[in-house]
């Protein structure tokens, strides 16, 4: 690698600077990138900001570090006040504070400390000369360093990770996972043999077996689209979620989604699946150094009984306490009756308001089939209200029978003294919910379900 030069910002400096032929490198400004506690920078108070046009490097303070053999980087020691200015944007970066810096398939990053308040200005970033590759890794020289790394999802990559999100909708939509396809087929065997609920519960398999032989959606409805993905710091979330949204509309070409997103004003379908508030995307980064893809495909008809109660109620005599819970849960199911496409699953918010009792709800229908609660009184309550449920008669799509329900999962929020809500959401036997590990190369590298 020939050397690396930081040029100076303002044009009519005299400085030395610029780039080195060979060097792949070209710096517009510097210091950009993540600002560390390791390497402080600290300007002289003879230094003035307002008279000195030029900042030397060279002639400041810095932690002892070993150079680099002549030539890594060259004549490094120029860099204008107002590259300082710029790189640090916002009025005075705490050191330790991360600027976000790629440019085509690279990260370039120099790390220096900050000095305070150095004002407010637009960051400029670095580029790579044309046909220019740098080499990877970390050249230092008298405390300043650039570090050079290849950018994660970077253009070349994001097709892959595309082709793995698109995957991750295929088999949601076409697939059900093996602990839902267990509790069904536990509730086939329950159903009395020539009756209607076995009838149902046989053709259901039947639909699940020719879906995922012929790759086609398990429904007509391919329903809600809702994504919850944890991601790695590092990468940038408004990507990953354009990447996502692509993937979407892949996946509705393929026929793996159905064009199921309309306006709600117009009615105008937009062919896509996107539009405003679709896909639903619930995004956490997380600490960790790979992606977790989650994703529920929620019916319309499942979403349509679905329920949410203010206790006290004195229509079905509900009060505040989990007594007044049960009561909702199986108000909700005798209220759907076949209407949701049972054999169903519900989950359950106790607490939260309206919008994050219906979110956590729906979240509760991530759970695995046959896991327990951790919460010794939910455990109780949710072994009841399944056992009760299948009791009411309801049955498979409400031609009676004794599966009403295969699964309750119930979760509960902190609430305001004065608000004590009751969200249950409600899904179908198509309970497509599946979800993937995916490597920071966008290869799937193991399923959840």
């Amino acid at each position: 690698m020939g050397a690396v030069r930081v040029a100076p910002l303002d044009p009519t400096s005299q400085a030395p600077g610029g780039v080195a032929q060979g060097s792949g490198i070209e710096f517009l400004l510097a210091p950009v990138g993540e600002l560390q506690r390791e390497s402080r920078l600290r300007i002289p108070p003879e230094t003035s900001h307002k008279k000195s046009r030029v900042l030397d490097l060279e002639a400041l303070s810095f932690p002892a570090k070993p150079d680099l053999p002549a030539g890594v980087i060259g004549e490094a020691g120029q860099m204008s006040l107002e590259g300082l200015k710029r790189a640090f944007v916002g009025d005075g970066l705490a050191i330790g504070q991360p600027l976000t810096v790629a440019r085509n398939h690279y990260n370039f990053q120099v790390y220096v400390g900050t000095s305070p308040r150095l004002g407010h200005a637009e960051p400029v970033y670095p580029r790579l000369r044309p046909g220019g590759k740098p080499q990877r890794g970390t050249h230092s020289c008298r405390g300043a360093r650039i570090r050079v790394t290849e950018r994660v999802m970077n253009p070349s990559q994001q097709k892959k990770f595309l082709d793995a999100f698109v995957e991750i909708i295929r088999k949601t939509s076409v697939d059900l996972p093996g602990d839902v396809i267990d509790a069904i087929q536990t509730g086939r065997k329950q159903e009395a043999e020539d009756s209607r609920g076995k009838y149902a519960m046989c053709i259901i398999e039947k639909n699940i077996d020719i879906a995922r032989v012929k790759s086609q959606p398990l429904c007509q409805d391919t329903g809600s689209i809702l994504f919850f993905i944890h991601y790695p710091r590092k990468i940038d979330g408004e990507l990953l979620a354009k990447v996502i949204r692509k993937a979407v509309v892949a996946a509705t070409k393929k026929g793996y989604l159905r064009q199921n997103s309309v306006d709600s004003i117009t009615g105008k379908n937009s062919g896509t699946n996107v539009g405003p508030g679709n896909p639903t995307l619930h995004m956490e980064p997380w600490n960790k150094d790979h992606f977790e893809i989650k994703l529920m495909l929620k019916g319309g008809g499942c979403e349509n009984v679905g329920a949410q109660y203010s206790l006290p109620d004195s229509r079905i005599g509900a009060g505040r306490d989990l007594a007044g819970v049960k009561k909702c849960l199986l108000d909700a199911v005798q209220q759907a009756q076949g209407k949701g496409c049972g054999p169903g699953v519900i989950g359950v918010t106790i607490g939260g308001d309206r919008a994050t009792g219906y979110l956590h709800s729906k979240e509760q229908l991530l759970r695995k089939m046959g896991d327990k609660n951790k919460i010794p009184e939910l455990a109780k309550l949710e072994a009841e209200v399944l056992a009760e449920a299948n009791q009411l008669g309801i049955g498979p799509m409400g031609f009676g029978g004794k599966t009403t329900l295969m699964g309750v999962k119930v979760g509960a929020l902190n609430r305001v003294p004065a608000s004590y809500f009751v969200s249950v959401s409600y899904m179908c036997w198509a309970y497509r919910r599946q979800g993937a590990k995916v490597t920071l190369k966008g290869d799937i590298q193991k399923w959840l379900y």
